[in-house]
């Protein structure tokens, strides 16, 4: 892995404006990927390397406190992360059939390697690039084998965008105590589960909303009321292809609220 990274934090306004920026470059040689990979009527999942890949972006962290009490929380991350080299791969929903087609009498040869008998024809999975494996089918080699070229994939959750702003205002009570309502908006442009990139494996772009009230009694008690994921938006953590080409998910927590307390015991 060869990586590179610069930054800069600054402060101005008599410090109530902080601006923190980084830039990086990331490049992997061998990088390793989690692949489920199809035998017969399941799959196994195993690792592998997937040759190549880069990932380039900028991280941006804002926070103003412009106004007594009141605080502005920001943050954006871009992110291009791809493969670079990524040859040979099997999909896991399947990487090509054949198909009845009585007019290829001959049957069809790559390279010197059958790839369908005399009234078949082998379909790929449309957009991708495949092939026969090297090493296969010839012979004294094993059976033909087939793989798909995800060069220039993207690498899974890598988002092209993501962050979070969130604004508090404190209020101060009577008994010495404060609370704090908090309002936080957290935006992903969303991203893919699987090195493959099928559309059914994409969690597309999303905008979360939560709110907070943080009551600190005094300073050893305080309660927190929360309402997390305010409009119930439905969205994917993880993708995973099980046996017989079964795609799998976990589902992201959908509307939550409750109420936490907290105790700090005083040392004796």
């Amino acid at each position: 892995m060869k990586a590179v990274e610069i930054g800069s934090k600054n402060r101005f306004f008599d410090n109530t404006l902080q601006i923190n920026v980084a830039a990086f470059s990331n490049k992997y040689t061998n990088l390793q990927e989690q692949r489920q990979v199809p035998v017969g009527a399941t799959t196994i999942s195993t690792i592998f390397n997937a040759a190549k890949a880069k990932a380039e972006g900028v991280e941006v962290e804002v926070e103003w406190r412009g106004i007594e009490r009141l605080s502005v929380i920001a943050g954006l991350s871009l992110l291009d992360a791809k493969y670079t080299s990524f040859p040979d791969v099997a999909l896991p929903f399947g990487t090509s059939i054949l198909v009845t087609d009585a007019s290829n009498v001959a049957g069809t040869t790559v390279n010197g390697v059958l790839i369908a008998p005399p009234g078949q024809r082998r379909v790929f999975a449309p957009g991708y690039s495949c092939g026969v494996l090297p090493g296969t089918g010839g012979a004294g080699q094993p059976a033909v084998a087939f793989g798909c070229d995800l060069t220039g994939k993207r690498v899974p959750y890598a988002s092209r965008y993501q962050g979070s702003i969130s604004a508090a205002y404190e209020f101060d009570t009577p008994n010495g105590g404060r609370v704090t309502p908090m309002v936080v908006a957290n935006f992903n442009g969303g991203f893919y589960g699987q090195p493959t990139n099928a559309e059914i494996e994409k969690q597309g772009a999303y905008t979360k909303f939560d709110l907070k009230v943080n009551w600190e009694i005094n300073r050893n008690f305080n309660a927190l009321l929360f309402v997390d994921n305010v409009t119930d938006k439905e969205t994917i953590n993880r993708f995973v292809w099980g046996g017989g080409g079964a795609l799998q998910v976990s589902s992201a927590p959908p509307r939550t609220f409750g109420l936490r307390l907290n105790y700090n015991f005083k040392s004796f």
